[in-house]
C-alpha cells in the first residue's frame, strides 16, 4: 500500500511540474513578444512572471497600451500624488493627465500596493476606447466587459476570479490579448494602432511575426488606408522622403550595383530588388538626397522568387516612410505615380495609368504601366501614397510589385 501511494504521489508532483513549466513557457512566450513590442521592459532580475503585480507596474504598461511613452517623458505631466518613485511619475502623471487612471485619495497612489484583475482589465479597456459604466464596467468588476472584447476567456476569467494573487503573467497575458481587440468603433486592432501611431516599429512587428503566427495573422490583416486619397503635391512630398537609391557591393568600399529602394519603416528599413543587386554582396549604403549616405547595417531577409529584399540602415532621425499598397488590388487604367530620383537626388515625378495589372513575370510578380522611355530606377505609388511597385527593368514598361515583401516573413 505505501509502495501504491508513493508512486502515486510521484506521478502527481511529475504531472504537476509538467503543467507548471508548460504554462511558464506559455508566459515566456507571450512575454518576448510584448519585450519584442516594446510594451514590456522587464528588471534587472528579468521578467519575474511570477511576482505579484504593482498598481505602478500596472500603470506603466497602460501608458504603452496607449502609445504614450514618449509624450509622458517628454510632457512629465504632474500629478497630485507624494508616494510615486521617479521610475513611475512619469507614467502616473500621464494617466492622470487623460483622467485614465486614479488614486486611492486625493495625495496617495499607493504604487507599490498589488493590483487585481478588474483593475488592470478597466485600464485596458479604457486604452481600448471604453469608458467606466457608460460601457458597462467598473474598476472592481469588469470581468464580463472582458470576456466580451477578447481580452480574457471565459476560462481565464473563471480562474484569475478563484485566485487571490494577480501577477505579471497574468497582466502578460490580458497584455497580449489586448494586441489583438478592436479599439471601439472600429476595424483597426490595437496592435495596429500601436503600428500607425509609430509606437510599434516595423521592424519590431517583423520579428513579431516571425515568433507568433497570431501576430503574423494579424499584420497580413492590416488596412492599408483604401480611402485617404491624396493629392499629386502630397504624393511628391511623401515620395521625396521615402524614395531611395540603394548602392551593393562585395566590400566596404566599393559599390558596383546600384538601384531603387522605399523607406517602409521610421526606424529605417528599406525594400529593395534582390536579384542584380543585393544577391551575392555583403555590404551597402543607401542615399535620399545623393549626398548623405547611410550605411546599411544588415540585410535583414529576401525572397529570391518575389526578388525583393529588406535592408537595415543605420539612419540617425526618423523620416516618413512608405505604406505598401496592394498590388492586386490595382484596376487597369487607374491613375498611377512614378517617383525617380537623380544620381544627385533630384526628384522627378510623373502621372501615368496602369496598362495591365499584377501577373507572373520573369522576375517576380509585376505589373504594367503606360510610363514608357523611363530612366531605370523609381517608385511606383497610388492615389494614397502607398508603394505598389518598384521600376527594376531595363526595358518596356514592367514593374516590380512590392506587395509581395510579406513573403520575406516566412
Amino acid at each position: 500500500m505505501k509502495k501504491a501511494i508513493s508512486c502515486l504521489l510521484c506521478l502527481f508532483l511529475l504531472l504537476n511540474t509538467s503543467l507548471n513549466c508548460a504554462h511558464a513557457a506559455y508566459n515566456s512566450q507571450r512575454a518576448a513578444i510584448l519585450k519584442e513590442a516594446g510594451l514590456m521592459i522587464g528588471t534587472e532580475n528579468g521578467i519575474s512572471e511570477s511576482r505579484t503585480a504593482t498598481r505602478a507596474e500596472i500603470a506603466a504598461v497602460t501608458v504603452r497600451l496607449l502609445g504614450g511613452e514618449q509624450e509622458a517623458f517628454r510632457q512629465r505631466y504632474s500629478h497630485p500624488f507624494t508616494d510615486v518613485a521617479n521610475w513611475a511619475d512619469a507614467y502616473i502623471g500621464y494617466l492622470y493627465q487623460y483622467r485614465i487612471a486614479f488614486g486611492t485619495s486625493p495625495t496617495q497612489f499607493s504604487p507599490n500596493v498589488p493590483a487585481d484583475e478588474n483593475q488592470f482589465a478597466s485600464l485596458v479597456l479604457r486604452a481600448l476606447g471604453y469608458q467606466d459604466y457608460t460601457d458597462g464596467f467598473t474598476a472592481s468588476n469588469s470581468a464580463d466587459k472582458s470576456v466580451e472584447v477578447g481580452l480574457l476567456s471565459q476560462q481565464e476569467a473563471a480562474e484569475l476570479a478563484g485566485r487571490s494573487t494577480f501577477t505579471r503573467a497574468d497582466m502578460m497575458n490580458i497584455m497580449y490579448n489586448s494586441l489583438f481587440c478592436k479599439i471601439k468603433d472600429s476595424d483597426l486592432s490595437l496592435l495596429e494602432k500601436l503600428y500607425r501611431q509609430g509606437a510599434v516599429s516595423y521592424y519590431s512587428l517583423l520579428s513579431m511575426a516571425e515568433k507568433d503566427s497570431k501576430v503574423k495573422e494579424l499584420f497580413d490583416s492590416f488596412s492599408q488606408n483604401e480611402n485617404e486619397i491624396k493629392t499629386p503635391e502630397e504624393l511628391r512630398n511623401i515620395a521625396k522622403n521615402a524614395a531611395v537609391t540603394v548602392e551593393m557591393g562585395k566590400n566596404s568600399n566599393s559599390f558596383s550595383h546600384s538601384g531603387s529602394g522605399i523607406l517602409i519603416d521610421s526606424s529605417g528599413l528599406v525594400l529593395t530588388t534582390y536579384q542584380n543587386l543585393v544577391e551575392g554582396c555583403l555590404y551597402g549604403r543607401v542615399t535620399f538626397n545623393g549626398t548623405i549616405y547611410y550605411t546599411v547595417e544588415k540585410i535583414v531577409s529576401y525572397d529570391s522568387d518575389a526578388n525583393l529584399a529588406l535592408l537595415k540602415i543605420l539612419m540617425p532621425s526618423s523620416r516618413t516612410a512608405f505604406a505598401i499598397g496592394n498590388t492586386s488590388k490595382l484596376k487597369e487604367q487607374e491613375t498611377v505615380y512614378l517617383a525617380t530620383k537623380s544620381s544627385t537626388g533630384t526628384l522627378s515625378f510623373r502621372s501615368g495609368k496602369v496598362t495591365r495589372t499584377s501577373y507572373s513575370g520573369e522576375f517576380g510578380i509585376c505589373i504594367d504601366t503606360d510610363f514608357t522611355s523611363q530612366a531605370l530606377g523609381g517608385v511606383l505609388l497610388n492615389s494614397r501614397g502607398e508603394a505598389v511597385a518598384m521600376d527594376v527593368f531595363s526595358e518596356g514598361s514592367s514593374m516590380l510589385a512590392v506587395s509581395e515583401y510579406k513573403t520575406i516573413l516566412k
